[in-house]
Formats: C-alpha cells, structure tokens, sequence
C-alpha cells in the first residue's frame, strides 16, 4: 500500500533537488503528476504554463524531469500536426511543448493544430476535426470525409512569452528564474535522476491502480474564490489531495489559489480589460466621475498606454473612452458631480457588475482552509435529496466521495428493487462514461445493470442495457 502523503512529498523534494521555483509551484507540480496517472478518471485536466523572464532558468529540466514521471509523454516538437492529432486521440499521452515562443514564430500549421489542441483538450467533450481520405467505393471516385478526434489529454507548456489568453485561462502558470547567487542545485545527471524518477514513477502507478476507481467519483469542494474554469480544471488536484488526506487537502487548494491570484495581477492581455482595472483605479471610493476627470486621472497613470493613446499619441479623450466601453454597454450619462458641476460622465454602480466579472476577485488573496470530502459511508445522506443546486454558499459542505461498493451491499442485501432503491442522478455518470468508451468500475456496472433492468421491467423507453 502506497502512502500518497509520503509520495506527495517525495515528489515535491524530487523538483526541489533539480530546480527552483516557489513552495505553491512545487506543491502543485507534485500533485499534477500524480493526475496525470490518474487521468481516466477525471472529465477535466489542469495544464501547466512554465514560463520565465529570460532563458536559462530551467524550463527546459522541468520538463525532463516531468518527462520521466508521467505516463506516456510525447514532446510537440518531435511530431507533424497530423501525426499530433491522432496520437492525442488513441493514446491520450502527456503533450509537452518546449519553446511555446519559438513555435509561436515558426511552423504555423502544428502552431494552429496545438493551439486548437489545446484550448478545446482540457475537458472530455473536446474535439478537432480533421478531413481525411475517403476510399473509393467502386461506383463512385473517392474524396474526403471529416473526422473527430478528441484533444483530450494532460498539457505543459514552456517559454519565455507569455501563452494566449485563452490557452492562459486553462493553465496553473509555473515561475521559474535564475538560481540567486548563493544558491545550488543538483546536477541532473542521468545516471542519478533516472533511478529516482523510475522509482517515484513505479509507486505513483501503484497508488493509481489503488485510487482510480474511487477517484472516478470524487465530488470535491472548491475554494471560495476560484470560479467557473479555475474551478473547473482544478477539482482533479483537489480530488487527488483528498484522497491522500493529512495536509495536503488544505496546502494544495491553498497553493493553486495562490497561483491564479499571482496570475490574475500581472497586466491584462486585453486592453479592454486593463482599461476597467485602471478606471477602479481612479474611481477610488468616489460615487460617480467626469468623462474628462477619467481621462486625465488615466493619463497620469504609471506605466500604462493612456497618456500616449491614439494616433497622434496625444492622449485617450473621453470620446476614445467611451469608445472602449460600449462593449460593457456602459455609456455616458449627463451626472450632477459633488462640487456641483453637471457633465458626462460614470457611475461608480454601473462598473460595480463589470468589475465583480472581469477583475479578480478580493477574496482570491485570502485563503480559507478547506477541509477534505468524506466518504459516504460516513456521512447522513437521503438518496431522495434531488436538490442539485450547487452553489457558493452549500459549497461550504464538503461534498461525498461515493462509497458506491457499500451502497451496492445494502441494495443487495435488501432484494428486489423498489422505486426508492435507485439514486437517479448517481446513474447519469456510469451512462456517460459507457456512451464515451471510458472504463467503469465493476460494482458500478453491476448496479446500472440492475437499474436499467429495473427500467425495462416498467416499460421505460430508450435506456441502453450494457451488457
């Protein structure tokens, strides 16, 4: 029995050896891996963006080193986009791209074939389509037919430039520099990091034949102030961290928060988005503000494009102003002012909702500790709850890891099915996972079987009997 504690840390000190980065990245970077073992069990997977300012800061290692933990690892640059696509679908290998900024100014075709890889791969559903021969038939000439081959798979990417924002936006940035003066780590000779990278691997494939099918109904509960995709490819780390338990449920949500909130202050790649940030700025606790008293509040703003904004490099005016905005659907309005004056100008309570969407959120700097999900057999849980209404405020309870060999027992035990035996909503995933050619547990199968049987005894239509 593997100890997921005592490997977590282990491969935590293992990058810790080889490279520097912050506490968080290599929290994250030792969970990760083990998600990428445990990857079949998961609808969503979290990529990894490893970037620094200037070469020569190990991102390159990182990559060997992560190279020899994960299952199957294919790196981009030694493929052809068709050949990319087609392993992605068959074999769902760990796609590595090194240099992200040299492709970005190189082969344009596997550029666009990673890029449309990767921002539709992070979940289950994704898809690419692709066209590809279609055979003679012998009455009529062949041609072409499309073809959909999924995209789903662990990533990391590597570079010096940042990644686009909407490959950003499913990524947990990883920040390497320079080693300070004064500061050393071992050489990553082959002949002492293959023996330790093999033996770390061995034991996270043994913890994943252990945890798999109790990870395939993880539900775990979610920081507050992760949202929509953050939260979204996300749940995998979290999943992993609560079925190791002792402080790794608490230091991973802690960490990958951290993370994205370390991301989420850099500068915007929109400038629509870097507008509204600096607009809060000159705000301040003012109710509302002159069109002309924001732009000369933005122009005299520290490292930003508006005082030398336009053409001629004069300066953003408030027609330029509203220019930008009107895709908020926030305009100009004429506004009594405190010093009396009437003038166009802005609410502050119009930008509220604009910035609540598009801005980091407040609570995304203070971490509160979460605790692990509980197993069902645990918990007091009626199979007639069908409230499914998940949001912030019920998140505050963990949500189950499902026990489903327990609840399997006990409808054995009880005999013949009855119209309170079965928990509906709990069938939908062993149907989808069926529907997609993804592995389900036995006692699982066991238990849709009979559900499904239970439904053909009454005439239900179209319920698939998987046999």
């Amino acid at each position: 029995m593997i100890d997921g504690a005592n490997l977590l840390s282990d491969l935590a000190n293992f990058f810790y050896k080889y490279v520097r980065v912050g506490g968080d990245e290599y929290t994250v970077l030792a969970a990760w891996v083990l998600h990428c073992h445990v990857f079949a069990a998961f609808s969503r997977t979290p990529y990894l963006h490893v970037s620094s300012p200037a070469p020569e800061c190990g991102k390159t290692l990182l990559l060997e080193l992560l190279e020899q933990l994960v299952p199957e690892p294919m790196l981009a640059s030694s493929c052809t986009a068709a050949v990319l696509s087609r392993c992605i679908d068959e074999s769902k290998p760990v796609l590595m791209v090194d240099e992200f900024d040299q492709l970005m100014a190189g082969d344009k075709e596997l550029l666009a074939a990673i890029l449309a890889t990767v921002n539709s791969g992070y979940k289950e559903s994704g898809k690419r389509i692709i066209l590809e021969p279609k055979p003679s038939n012998g009455k009529e000439p062949g041609g072409w037919q499309p073809r959909k081959l999924s995209t789903f798979c662990p990533k990391v990417m590597a570079g010096i430039s940042g990644v686009p924002s909407a490959t950003a936006s499913r990524c947990i940035l990883i920040r390497m520099e320079r080693l300070a003066p004064g500061d050393t780590v071992a050489e990553p000779d082959h002949y002492v990091v293959e023996p330790e990278a093999e033996e770390l691997k061995a034991r996270c494939e043994c913890w994943a034949d252990a945890q798999l099918e109790t990870l395939m109904y993880a539900r775990p509960n979610s920081p507050a102030g992760l949202h929509n995709r953050k939260r979204e490819v996300s749940r995998p780390l979290f999943a992993i961290a609560d079925a190791v338990g002792g402080e790794w449920p608490e230091r991973v949500r802690q960490a990958v928060v951290r993370l994205f909130a370390t991301r989420d202050t850099a500068p915007a790649d929109d400038i629509k988005i870097e507008l509204i940030a600096d607009i809060r700025e000159v705000f301040g606790d003012k109710p509302n503000v002159a069109s002309v008293d924001l732009v000369q509040g933005l122009a005299t703003m520290d490292d930003r494009p508006w005082a030398t904004w336009g053409k001629g490099g004069s300066g953003i005016n408030p027609n330029q102003l509203a220019r930008l905005l009107k895709d908020f659907k926030l305009y100009p309005s004429t506004l009594r002012l405190a010093d009396g004056r009437r003038l166009k100008g802005y609410e502050r309570a119009w930008f509220q909702p604009i910035w609540e969407r598009y801005l980091p959120h407040p609570d995304l700097q203070a971490v509160t500790p979460c605790q692990p999900t509980k197993r069902l057999d645990e918990m007091q849980i009626s199979n007639r709850d069908t409230n499914l209404d998940v949001t912030d405020a019920k998140c505050e309870k963990p949500a189950p890891l499902a026990d489903c060999h327990a609840v399997t027992r006990q409808r054995q035990e009880r005999g013949t099915a009855t119209d309170h035996d079965f928990d509906v909503g709990a069938m939908a995933l062993p149907e989808a996972r069926i529907k997609t050619g993804l592995p389900v547990a036995p006692a699982i199968l066991a238990e849709y079987r009979r559900w499904v049987q239970w439904l053909d005894s009454r005439s239900e239509p179209d319920v698939p009997l998987v046999m």
